[in-house]
């Protein structure tokens, strides 16, 4: 089981880094990569020092086609959604960063860590308790569905790789950015 933080915060935290040195986060493990910009990184600094989270990170190229700061803008914005639209079926969404580059700047948002993917637990789950408790994740996932579109977010891509597990816990992920 992976340790998450118990405090959260009231209103979306964000930093802007420009050196290595400023960087609270380092990947944990010599398999940090969870999936597609996905990885797994622990905090190094701060009360949450050693806690283990989740990391997406998306690249916008500065000398890009399209606006910089208008795609920054509008990925703040998104997050800044996200993180009203909290919910216990939501992962949390910890905090948000830009990484500054000479040509490129990296966005990440920083999540609570799950324990397994939908996709990966129904391939190694299959008593009838699992197969069970997969019936009764199905109202969650409905609620969260309608919880979520009462902010305006539509979840585009719902699929068992975006249903994460965490304890008994299932939560939807990869929601609108």
């Amino acid at each position: 089981m992976f340790t998450t933080t118990t405090s959260l915060p009231k209103v979306l935290v964000h930093h802007v880094y420009t050196r290595d040195e400023d960087f609270p986060f380092t990947h944990d493990g010599n398999y940090a990569f969870i999936g597609n910009n996905v990885d797994r990184v622990k905090r190094t600094s701060g009360s949450d020092e050693g806690l283990i989270y989740a990391r997406k990170t998306l690249t916008i190229d500065e000398r890009g086609k399209e606006d910089p700061v208008a795609a920054k803008r509008k990925l703040l914005e998104e997050a800044k959604t996200l993180f009203q639209a909290r919910h216990g079926h939501v992962v949390k969404l910890i905090e948000t960063y830009f990484f500054v580059r000479e040509h490129y700047t990296c966005f990440a948002i920083v999540m609570e860590r799950a324990d397994a993917n939908l996709d990966v637990y129904i391939k190694h789950r299959t008593s009838l308790k699992k197969i069970s408790q997969l019936a009764g994740w199905f109202g969650c996932l409905v609620g969260v569905t309608s919880h979520i579109y009462g902010f305006g977010i539509r979840h585009r891509d719902i699929k068992p790789s975006n249903i994460l597990i965490k304890g008994k816990r299932v939560l939807l992920a990869d929601i609108g950015i």
